[in-house]
């Protein structure tokens, strides 16, 4: 194959393996089976990839993990370039494992069709499947980003910000996912930093982020760029996703779960129905569901969430659950796409639900919030609360203070992004000098941009005042709440955020929360469907306010 014959030139040429008579490899060395991988392109082009199973490697004494950035993280960044009007472009690294050198003496198997009899290889430079590969390319790239005057990020590893004097006065930055590099500034910085990296990487300049032809995907997401805003949204998936489920003639549907409640009452008992479920691809569409949920549709959350429960023993009603799911998918594919805009400012704001008790076989409770950039959702979440609570007040307590960690998070994040600032006095008990504490980075941020509080809103009247009560009123009342929730009160009290009560049937956030619609097979609409639209394209950022 073509594609095959270029992987290996791009091997040859970077001298990563070297081959060697089995004579000069010593006796009891270990020989790790190397196999071709193949995937067919979103262009259509067949791309091979050559790679060491890692799973026959001897466990060694390296670090084998590496960082990927945040979801969050990019979406902040998408917001900081429509707000700032500064481009934003993506370059590829090719063949990116390959510049790394391996991590002690590795002997390969040489892969069918370059295999010689009486031959095998030393692993020099790491292949794709080494268990090194991941942290030894991230932190080559990581010390080239140092040696050319970056900082990293210190809320994420995996973004860089350089600032220079000579070129522009504001900030650059760079995302960095393995091979894929995201960076946005203006066009003298882009071009510079385009420059810089070309020289010691062999590189695929993309182009223009949503713009250009070829800068039209982008981790997984399909992105299209306009004046005023970004669209992410996942529409290949969502018709590959159609495709793959053409032969149960789902019906469009519009909510992705309607006012029912899942439990494992409904799990198969025998094995004979196990078997029958398994041949089912539920774990593959729930999959495919999860990653549009995380991208670009956060109204899919309280629907996957409730699906991804029974993912290691599903019956048919969770079954039909999901491809529910699949049939408001097909309905929304156009319309419902994530919008990254300059609307609205660039203060935080946030909403959270949460719904007790609502998984009656465990006695758990359901958290759901979501966080706003100005109008532009950055950051959301549904999921199953990992404590009991003993009343409605308890869950959105919980529900609030996951919130509060969340919007602390993002607060510092968009701080370290948009006006960087100089190591202060640190207290000793709030970080090292050289290593400052994240609440008091973020006390120095608010008070030196007091109009910047970010905005919690939660439709618990009983919550929002347990918040803000002086530390030991009701001690009594939430004896039983842990003290790892207690820690939003300390951001409430010294009014460093704002705290607001909002009705539920204002509240975006309670889609994330409970299924809607009708409990009937019709997948019509109805008043309550009705409701969850207008939520639904709050939270996707189509709204005309955030909560």
């Amino acid at each position: 194959l073509a594609s095959e014959d270029k992987e290996w030139k791009s091997i040859t040429d970077k001298k990563a393996i070297a081959i060697l008579p089995v004579h000069a490899i010593p006796r009891n060395a270990v020989f790790v089976p190397t196999k071709w991988a193949y995937r067919v392109k979103s262009d259509g082009s067949l791309k091979s990839r050559l790679c060491i199973l890692g799973n026959k490697m001897p466990a060694g004494e390296f670090e084998t993990s590496a960082p990927t950035p945040r979801m969050s993280s990019i979406r902040m960044l998408l917001a900081k370039c429509i707000q700032d009007q500064s481009e934003f472009r993506i370059l590829d690294l090719s063949c990116a494992f390959l510049n790394a050198p391996a991590q002690g003496l590795t002997y390969l198997r040489l892969p069918p069709g370059r295999n010689k009899p009486g031959f095998a290889a030393l692993l020099l430079q790491n292949l794709y499947g080494s268990r090194h590969g991941p942290r030894a390319w991230h932190n080559m790239l990581h010390n080239w980003f140092l040696t050319h005057d970056w900082t990293v990020n210190p809320h994420d590893p995996c973004v860089y910000t350089r600032m220079r004097k000579g070129i522009d006065a504001a900030p650059m930055h760079c995302c960095v996912h393995v091979d894929d590099i995201g960076y946005t500034g203006t066009t003298a910085q882009v071009e510079e930093f385009e420059k810089e990296i070309t020289k010691d990487f062999k590189v695929d300049l993309l182009g223009h982020l949503g713009v250009d032809a070829t800068a039209k995907r982008y981790l997984g997401m399909e992105i299209n760029r306009f004046d005023d805003r970004f669209e992410v949204h996942n529409t290949t998936l969502i018709d590959q996703l159609i495709k793959d489920t053409e032969e149960y003639n789902i019906n469009k549907e519009s909510v992705p779960m309607r006012d029912l409640r899942l439990d494992h009452s409904e799990c198969p008992k025998s094995e004979a129905e196990r078997a029958e479920m398994r041949g089912l691809k539920y774990r593959t569409i729930l999959g495919q569901i999860g990653w549009i949920f995380l991208v670009s549709r956060p109204d899919l959350g309280w629907a996957y969430k409730e699906c991804s429960r029974f993912a290691s023993n599903y019956g048919k009603a969770h079954w039909l659950a999901l491809l529910r799911i699949v049939g408001y998918l097909k309905k929304t594919r156009d319309t419902h796409k994530l919008v990254i805009s300059r609307g609205n400012g660039t203060t935080l704001s946030a909403c959270c639900d949460a719904d007790w008790n609502g998984e009656t076989d465990r006695h758990l409770s359901t958290t759901g919030w979501i966080v706003f950039f100005g109008d532009s959702p950055i950051s959301w979440c549904s999921r199953t609360q990992r404590c009991v609570t003993r009343s409605t007040c308890e869950s959105e307590y919980v529900s609030l203070a996951s919130l509060t960690q969340e919007v602390i998070y993002l607060q510092l994040l968009a701080a370290s992004l948009f006006r960087p600032t100089p190591c202060v006095t640190i207290f000793a008990k709030e970080g090292q000098v050289g290593n400052p504490g994240c609440v008091r980075r973020w006390r120095e941020y608010i008070q030196a941009y007091p109009e910047e509080k970010a905005l919690l809103n939660s439709d618990s009247a009983n919550a929002t005042a347990n918040a803000k009560s002086p530390p030991g009123w009701l001690a009594e009342a939430l004896r039983h709440v842990k003290t790892a929730f207690h820690f939003a009160k300390q951001f409430f009290s010294e009014d460093l955020l704002k705290l607001e009560h909002k009705r539920g049937d204002v509240l975006c956030a309670d889609i994330l929360t409970k299924g809607w619609g009708a409990k009937s097979n019709s997948g019509a609409d109805t008043q309550k469907s009705a409701v969850f639209h207008k939520h639904a394209m709050q939270c996707l950022g189509r709204g005309n306010t955030p909560a």
